[in-house]
C-alpha cells in the first residue's frame, strides 16, 4: 500500500543510475545507442550532475568531469581543474566547447575554447557573471538561459567562441527556479506561484490557449496551489505541489504528459472537457495527474506521495516518498525501461502510460530523485528498499 509520509533526505551522495540513449558514449563508453537496463555511473550527489542530450557533466572536489562528445569526439572523459577562486561550486554544464560553473556566491564562471586543453589542466574563466541564482543550457537551441536575484532574466545565443545576447527583461520576482524547454520557459518563484513565456502553440505556457507570451506571465489556474518544484520537457511540463501533487501540461503528441495521447504523433487536438474524449494531442491548462489510477488493487485511502519530478524532451518521470519511480510518454531510446521495454514485448515508438520501473524494486534499490536528459532518465537512489512496495501490485507497461 502507498501511504503519504516524508521522503528520504536527497543531499547526501547517492549511487546515480542511467538508462536511455547512449549515442555519444556518455553513460557507457561502448557507443551501444541505447543503454538498457539501467547502469550504474557513479556516486554523487544529483544535483552536481548535469546531462544534455550528448554529455553528462559532474563535479568532484576542484575538478569537473565531462564524458561524451568532447569537441567532435564521442566516447570521452575528460576532467579539469577550475579556477573559481576557492568558491564552493554548486552546478556545472558542458556545451558548445564552453564550460560553465555556478558557484554559492552567485557567480556564473564561462570557461572557454576547454576543447585546446589537456586533461587535467587547469582553467582559468574568460567571463564572470554575477547575482546569479540559475541558469539552463539548451542544448537543442544553443541557449544559455540565466536568471539574476534581483533584477531579471537574459537569453544568450551560444556560439563557437562568444555569447550574443539575444533578449532581457526585467521582474520584479524572487526566483526559486528556472526551467527551460525547446520554445517556452518556466519561472517557478520563492513564494510557490508559477511564470511562463515563449512559444505557446502546443499549449505549453499553461494559459489556456495558444498564445505565445513575450515576457513572464502567471499561470492563473495554479495560482491557489504552492508550487514547490517545476520541469520543462520539450513542449511539455510537470508542477510538483506541497501537497505532493503532479500537475502537467502541453503538447501529448506520446503522452508524455502522462494523460492518453491520441492516434498519430503530429495531432494537435485540444482538450476540450466539455467536448469529452478521453486522449487529447495538447493539454492547454495544468491539469492533476492521479497516479493512483495506475496502481492495481489499491484501497480509496491510498496517497501517492511525489518527491521528485523531471522531463525530457518527449518523456518525464516522478520518484515516489516509498521509493518508486514512475515514467511515462516516449520510449524509443530506452528511457522508460518499462517491463515490456526490458522484454522486448512493445512498440517502443508509441506512447506509454505512467508505469513503475520495476528494475529498481528487483534490485532492492530505493529511489530518492530523478533527472531527465533529453532522451535519458537518471535516478539517485539507495538501497534497503522499502518492503511495503515489494507488497503493492503496480500496472506494469505489459498489463
Amino acid at each position: 500500500m502507498l501511504k503519504r509520509h516524508e521522503p528520504s533526505p536527497v543531499c547526501e551522495k547517492k549511487d546515480i543510475y542511467a538508462f536511455g540513449y547512449n549515442g555519444f558514449g556518455q553513460f557507457m563508453i561502448s557507443q551501444s545507442r541505447k543503454t538498457l537496463p539501467p547502469i550504474h555511473l557513479l556516486q554523487t550527489k544529483l544535483n552536481k550532475l548535469q546531462v544534455t542530450w550528448s554529455s553528462i557533466t559532474w563535479m568532484k572536489d576542484k575538478s569537473i568531469h565531462i564524458r561524451g562528445l568532447f569537441g567532435e569526439n564521442p566516447s570521452s572523459h575528460k576532467s579539469f581543474i577550475v579556477d573559481v577562486n576557492s568558491e564552493k561550486m554548486k552546478c556545472s554544464c558542458y556545451h558548445h566547447d564552453t564550460l560553465f560553473v555556478l558557484t554559492s556566491k552567485k557567480k556564473l564562471y564561462f570557461f572557454n575554447n576547454i576543447t585546446s586543453h589537456e586533461n587535467n589542466d587547469k582553467l582559468t574563466p574568460g567571463r564572470v557573471e554575477e547575482n546569479v541564482l540559475d541558469f539552463v543550457v539548451n542544448e537543442s537551441i544553443n541557449q544559455l538561459s540565466v536568471v539574476y536575484e534581483s533584477w531579471g532574466v537574459k537569453h544568450f545565443k551560444i556560439g563557437e567562441d562568444s555569447l550574443q545576447l539575444e533578449k532581457h527583461f526585467s521582474c520584479a520576482i524572487k526566483v526559486k527556479q528556472l526551467s527551460c524547454g525547446n520554445s517556452h520557459n518556466l519561472l517557478l518563484s520563492a513564494d510557490g506561484h508559477v511564470f511562463s513565456w515563449g512559444m505557446g502553440s502546443r499549449g505549453q505556457l499553461g494559459h489556456g490557449d495558444l498564445i505565445s507570451q513575450e515576457t513572464p506571465k502567471l499561470i492563473e489556474i495554479l495560482d491557489m496551489i504552492r508550487v514547490t518544484s517545476v520541469a520543462c520537457g520539450g513542449w511539455h511540463n510537470l508542477a510538483l505541489s506541497d501537497t505532493q501533487d503532479i500537475y502537467t501540461w502541453g503538447w501529448n503528441c506520446s503522452g508524455q504528459t502522462g494523460l492518453p495521447a491520441p492516434s498519430g504523433v503530429f495531432s494537435t487536438s485540444v482538450n476540450n472537457k466539455k467536448e469529452g474524449g478521453e486522449s487529447c494531442g495538447i493539454i492547454p491548462s495544468p491539469t492533476l495527474l492521479q497516479l493512483e489510477t495506475y496502481c492495481l488493487h489499491r484501497e480509496d485511502d491510498n496517497f501517492i506521495s511525489i518527491t521528485s519530478i523531471a522531463c525530457g524532451a518527449k518523456h518525464s518521470a516522478a520518484a515516489t516518498s516509498d521509493g518508486c519511480l514512475f515514467t511515462w510518454g516516449w520510449a524509443e531510446h530506452g528511457q522508460l525501461a518499462h517491463e515490456c521495454c526490458l522484454s522486448g514485448s512493445c512498440d517502443v515508438s508509441l506512447s506509454h502510460l505512467p508505469a513503475i520501473v520495476p528494475w529498481f524494486g528487483k534490485e532492492k534499490l530505493k529511489v530518492v530523485e530523478v533527472k531527465c536528459g533529453w532522451w535519458s532518465t537518471l535516478a539517485s537512489s539507495e538501497e534497503e528498499f522499502d518492503s511495503v512496495n515489494t507488497k503493492t501490485k503496480h500496472k506494469t507497461a505489459a498489463e
